[in-house]
């Protein structure tokens, strides 16, 4: 099991810690290791969640309407550190969905991660998230042009919440 907290300023210091990992593409940032203190601290908000496993600090997520806040649609960011196992990606996720789905109406949720990015797009996959495709060459990553990979997941409107 994860806890999650709302992001404060107190978990500065850990969260710049975890941008620190060439990995650590949340919000799909692609060189998560250059980004100066201010821009970390300009991809939080106040949906920004600190992921916690025995009070070690793990990830992020935050959840972001799409069309609206009342459309039901709701793009996801997750990210773990790199040394997460896919069992913690799945917990993650599923914790995540849950607690958008236990906050909001909600339809449809999307994930953006990058083609460069084999952990994020594993863990797409298996937490149940449909590929809808790739916007190509849209993102510079390790000097070349790369693409985005969409994903979602979408209920019934008789199992929406």
């Amino acid at each position: 099991m994860l806890a999650a907290q709302p992001f404060t300023d107190e978990h500065c210091t850990e969260v710049l810690e975890l941008f620190a990992d060439p990995d650590f593409h949340y919000r799909g940032e692609a060189h998560p290791e250059f980004l100066a203190e201010a821009e970390v601290l300009a991809l939080l908000d106040k949906d920004t969640f600190v992921l916690l496993r025995q009070d070690s600090m793990i990830g992020l997520y935050a959840a972001e309407p799409v069309g609206g806040e009342h459309a039901g649609h709701w793009e996801l960011h997750l990210r773990l550190r790199s040394d997460a196992d896919q069992l913690l990606w799945l917990t993650a996720y599923k914790q995540a969905i849950e607690a958008l789905r236990y906050r909001t109406g909600i339809v449809r949720i999307t994930v953006r991660v990058g083609e460069y990015d084999t952990t994020g797009r594993r863990a797409a996959l298996e937490a149940g998230m449909q590929p809808e495709g790739t916007l190509t060459e849209v993102v510079r990553h390790d000097g070349e042009h790369v693409g985005i990979c969409h994903f979602s997941l979408i209920w019934p409107p008789e199992e929406a919440s």
